[in-house]
C-alpha cells in the first residue's frame, strides 16, 4: 500500500479531533446518565476549541519534523492515530482540570499523615505470615 503524506496528515488530524472530542463528550455523557437534567457547561466547549487548535498546531509541527519514509507502513498509521489521539485527549484533560479547578492539591489531614502506609502494612503481614510458618 502506498501511503502518502496527505494520508498521514488526515489520520493525524482525525486522531487529534477524536481525542479532544472524546475527552469533552464522554464525561458529560457519563454525568447525563446519572442525572438527566444536567446541562452541558459551555466552558468545556471553549476548552474544546482551544485544545483542538493547540493540538492541531502541535501535530503539524511534530509530523513536519518526521521524515515521510518512516511513515510508509500501515502500522505506522496506527501509531500516528494512537499518538495524536492520546496527545489531544491529554491536552484537553489538562485544560478541563484547569478550568474546573481540580488541579489544586488538597492538604493532608492529620489522620492521613499519621496513618500507616499500605506498603508497611503489607510488609508487616508478610513478615507475620513467614514467622507463623516457621514456628
Amino acid at each position: 500500500m502506498d501511503i502518502t503524506l496527505p494520508i498521514v496528515q488526515i489520520i493525524a488530524f482525525l486522531g487529534t479531533f477524536l481525542g479532544v472530542l472524546f475527552r469533552t463528550i464522554l464525561p458529560y455523557l457519563d454525568k447525563l446518565r446519572t442525572d438527566p437534567t444536567i446541562k452541558f457547561d459551555m466552558r468545556y466547549a471553549v476548552t474544546f476549541v482551544i485544545t483542538l487548535i493547540e493540538a492541531l498546531v502541535t501535530t503539524l509541527l511534530i509530523f513536519a519534523a518526521i521524515p515521510t519514509d518512516l511513515l510508509t507502513s500501515t502500522s505506522s498509521l496506527l501509531f500516528v492515530f494512537i499518538a495524536t489521539f492520546a496527545w489531544a485527549y491529554t491536552s484537553n484533560d489538562i485544560a478541563n482540570r484547569i478550568i474546573s479547578g481540580t488541579t489544586t492539591a488538597t492538604p493532608a489531614s492529620s489522620t492521613q499523615a499519621t496513618a500507616t502506609p499500605p506498603v508497611t502494612k503489607s510488609v508487616t503481614l508478610i513478615t507475620a505470615s513467614i514467622g507463623s510458618a516457621r514456628g
